[in-house]
Formats: structure tokens, sequence, C-alpha cells
């Protein structure tokens, strides 16, 4: 059976799907035509449409007289999304159409609310009038091409219209993440200061090849330590975010209603998913890392990237994270870090395809554990020594490498980072 065997409009409409693909990293997939659907006294066709060559949606095309929100029609397109591994689906009646997630085996798809919902047409013909006029077909095109625009949003971020943040929103967000995290983590660092001796000798020695003077009695030191901790956690997250908008094998960091004590173990794993694909120098993890996150802490988290997911950090005006970063009542002397981010971005799926093209740079300290830039390699570009590295300010003693720098840098077009390394 043929996709015009039907209904002569539906099939022309898929036809408008069919010439835009492929286009960008969707592609058609197969078709499928039915004469009537359980529960459903009319045809059913449609297509079935790809992202870099997975299934990735399920477009079902009915006449203008069966409503898109009809039950049977929506368990039949979830019926045949579910087949086929796709995550969305959508139903259109060439009139009306909507977007919305599969949904799980056993829950109605007429209780979840469309992702999408498109404005009506009004001048579709009826089924006697075939070929469809010019004008007519005109304006299914435009429909086929804001779905097909959809589903690449969604293949990319994982939802549609992501809030490019308010700068003073993103700083008040994380200024508040990390005030309710600090005396939580300092806390857990403490503890494992207090019962665990070996960790304590090993922090010493970190932080003595980080240029931070190492006392575990001194309050200041604690203070630090936190500081670096929650400021190394918060860059991975954010540079995840954006690496996963290019890489979308990554998993998502999906935490709503994640019971607190499963957090950091699912960023963790999430991290080393990363660390596969590249950027050592952001995921490697060092050893505070390992600082447990008490379950105030990891539901502040859990909340915080929550927030994110919702957000587009490729809008954000320059230097927006560094600061948050530099807040002196919140990092401190140590860890005030300035880093001249001069208004790149988009750095992330831009610098992951090109990096083939380009020279790797200098390799930063591994041994320390921290991603890092040297000022050295810095001169080499064009900026000189204003991009070069990241100073500390107040007159402190200046580590050789800044700990946890390079998520700071995610913003930028310049930036270069290659397994181990960073520019």
């Amino acid at each position: 059976m043929t996709s015009t065997e039907l209904d002569p409009r539906l099939g022309e409409a898929l036809s408008v799907i069919e010439a835009l693909l492929p286009a960008g990293s969707l592609a058609m997939a197969g078709a499928f035509a039915v004469s009537s659907a359980a529960g459903l006294r009319s045809p059913v066709q449609g297509v079935v449409i790809a992202a870099d060559s997975v299934p990735l949606a399920v477009v079902g095309c009915v006449p203008p007289g069966i409503a898109v929100d009809t039950p049977a029609l929506l368990e039949f397109l979830a019926l045949k999304a579910r087949a086929q591994r796709a995550a969305y689906l959508v139903a259109w009646n060439l009139r009306d159409a909507t977007l919305r997630e599969t949904p799980k085996k056993g829950i109605p798809v007429s209780t979840t609310e469309p992702l999408r919902r498109y404005v009506t047409m009004f001048d579709v013909p009826p089924p006697t009038e075939s070929p469809l006029p010019p004008l007519v077909r005109l304006a299914l095109q435009g429909r086929a091409e804001e779905i097909l625009r959809d589903l690449a949003t969604l293949h990319r971020d994982g939802q549609l219209d992501m809030v490019v943040p308010d700068a003073t929103f993103f700083v008040e967000r994380l200024t508040k993440a990390v005030e309710i995290l600090k005396p939580h983590l300092k806390e857990a660092l403490q503890f494992e200061i207090r019962y665990k001796v070996q960790f304590g000798r090993e922090l010493e020695r970190w932080a003595i090849e980080q240029g931070i003077p190492a006392d575990l009695r001194s309050d200041d030191f604690l203070e630090a330590i936190t500081r670096q901790a929650i400021y190394r956690l918060l860059g991975k997250v954010i540079f995840y975010q954006s690496l996963r908008r290019s890489v979308r094998s990554l998993p998502e960091l999906e935490l709503t209603g994640v019971d607190s004590s499963y957090v950091m173990p699912r960023l963790r794993i999430a991290f080393a998913e990363a660390l596969k694909v590249d950027y050592h120098a952001v995921f490697a993890e060092v050893l505070i890392d390992r600082i447990p996150y008490p379950q105030a802490a990891a539901s502040e988290l859990a909340a915080l990237i929550t927030d994110l997911n919702t957000r587009d950090f490729a809008g954000l005006p320059q230097d927006v994270v560094g600061q948050v970063f530099e807040l002196p009542d919140l990092l401190g002397d140590v860890a005030a870090l300035r880093v001249p981010l001069r208004g790149h971005r988009h750095v992330l799926p831009q610098r992951h395809a090109d990096r083939a093209g380009h020279q790797a740079g200098h390799a930063g300290r591994e041994e320390g554990g921290a991603g890092t830039v040297r000022g050295g390699h810095a001169q080499q570009q064009g900026g000189g020594g204003d991009d070069a590295v990241v100073r500390a300010e107040h007159h402190r003693p200046q580590p050789t490498d800044a700990v946890g720098v390079v998520p700071l840098a995610v913003f930028r077009h310049d930036l270069n980072l290659s397994r181990g390394s960073a520019v």
C-alpha cells in the first residue's frame, strides 16, 4: 500500500515532508499507511523521522475531520513510536497538529500535555480537491518546516523554547546555590578530615601542589577547599550541559524527583561518560571532587540542575559565570578568579566539530588533577597574555596552575581543548 492510496491530501502532505528531508541530522526512516486503526474509522498515513540514523519521531496524518487529540489516534501513533523507539510523536490532520513525547507503555497519551500545539490552518480543502492548490501546498510546507525545526531542536537541546537566561537571574541562581552548598559541604569536609587520617594527608599534599597553604586546623583553609570543590562541580555541570547539546549520546541530567542519595552518583556517571568523549581537563576527578555531599546539598544540586536544564547558556552575556566566582563573600581571596571571556560563546558545538582541524595545545599539569590553563601557551594565541592564566587576586600566593579554571571558559570560541590538555 502506497502513501497516496488512502487519501490524496495526506499523501501530498507527507510528500512535502519527504521533499524537505534530509535536513541537517534529520532524515526519512520509513513510511506507513493503514485504512483504519483500532477505535478509529479513518485512514492514517505517516512517516518515521530519524536523527543521526536513530528513530526520533513518528508523524501521523489523518483527514481534517479527525481531531488530533482523538485518544485512538494518539494510542495508535504511540504504538508505532514505541515500536521504533522514537522519543516523539506528531499527530497532524492538516489543519491542526500536536507534538508530544512518546509516553511509557500504560500511560494514556491523551493525559500528557503536548510539547507544541500548532496554530490551526483553516484553508485545507475538502477531500475531493486534489491535487492541492499551490497556496495550500505552500502552507503545508510551512507547517512541515515548523515540525521538522522543532524535532531538530528537541534532538539538539532535549526540549523546546529554551530560555536565554537573564544575566541577573543566572548570577543570582548560582549565588544562591553556592550559599546553600557551602555550609553543608564544609561540614562534610571537616568530618572527612577528622575521621579519615589518610584523606587529610592526601588533601595536604594536593593543596600544596595547587599553591594553597595547607593547614588542616585553619578555618580559612577549610573555606578555600570547600569553595574550590563547589567551583569545580558547578563548572562541570555548566560545561556538561553545553557539551550535551552537541554530543547527544551523553545522558541527560534529569534529577527531578530523584532521591538525594542518588544525585552525586548520577552526576559522576554522566561526567565519566563526558570524559570518554573528551575534555579530560574538565571532567577528570581529583581529590576534592570526592568530598561527599550531604542530603540538603544534594537536593539543592538537583534543584539547580532542574533550573539550568531549561536555560540556553549560549545566550549569556560575557563573563557572567566569572562574576559568580569572583564574589569575595562566596569564594574568598584564594579562589577569586578572573577569566576574560570577552563575549565568545557557543564554544562546545563549534569547537567539538572543528577540533580535528586544529593543532592541540600544550598539556596542563595532569598530576595535579585539576583542569588548568597555562600562561605560556596563551601567549601563542591571538589574544596574548590577556587571554592567559587565571589570576589569583589580592596578592595571595599564586599557584602554578589555577584550580578548576577550564569549566569557566565554556563560552569561549577561541578555546581549544583536547584530551588531557587545556588551552
